[in-house]
């Protein structure tokens, strides 16, 4: 099993810290599989909202769509996990971005976002 099929299995079970291993261990947050699914999208259609924020950090693409059009939002099967992806969803098409770990500007521009609950979120994943 390649790291990739690793992360996507790891993302099912709502295993967090298998999946900080295999992305510190080098796999890649945006790979998909042959149908166009992404960690986050297995995610959050397994209900794993702790999952779902740390992938979010970890600045997957929450509007990736799969072959079929879906994006996590469409296959979530939670309604938090909804509500959250829903948040970041809104926050991307209002210009905002989404806290990374990769990029602290978050922090530093934090009170002129719009949305300041989906932020803490992010950044408390």
């Amino acid at each position: 099993m390649d790291d990739t099929a690793a992360l996507h299995f790891a993302s099912q079970k709502g295993h967090v810290e298998v999946a900080r291993e295999l992305l510190a261990s080098g796999a890649s947050v945006k790979a998909k599989n042959r149908k166009g699914f992404t960690a986050l999208h297995f995610a959050a259609q397994n209900s794993h909202l702790d999952l779902v924020k740390y992938l979010v950090k970890k600045g997957v693409d929450v509007t990736a769509k799969t072959k079929g059009g879906q994006t996590a939002l469409h296959v979530a099967e939670d309604d938090e996990v909804r509500a959250f992806l829903k948040e970041c969803e809104q926050s991307l098409k209002k210009g905002a971005e989404l806290p990374s770990e990769k990029d602290d500007s978050a922090e530093k521009e934090g009170d002129s976002k719009s949305s300041g609950e989906v932020m803490k979120d992010v950044e408390d994943a």
